[in-house]
């Protein structure tokens, strides 16, 4: 059985974990916060996993990752996946 462990090192290219009931997210275009002085982006679509997946990191930055799944690029937050 392989253990499963909390992402400490997550790279593009290698395969994750993410449990059932978690959030995926689509962004749309980027938001000018003013009063916070910076960009964001704007979730778009989400979806919540109904069972466990395992899926391709595409990209990595510091809140979310990247997935590539049904076809698209998705984010998730790095606190709910687990490295394999």
């Amino acid at each position: 059985m392989r253990l499963l462990k909390m992402n400490r090192g997550i790279e593009i290219g290698q395969l994750i974990y993410i449990p059932s009931s978690v959030r995926l997210l689509k962004f749309g275009m980027l938001g000018q916060a003013t009063n916070l002085g910076r960009t964001y982006a704007v979730p778009q679509r989400h979806l919540i996993t109904k069972e466990p997946v395992s899926l391709l990191v595409t990209e990595v930055d510091d809140d979310h990752i990247g997935v590539h799944y049904l076809g698209e690029t998705w984010y998730v937050k790095q606190k709910d996946v687990y490295e394999l």
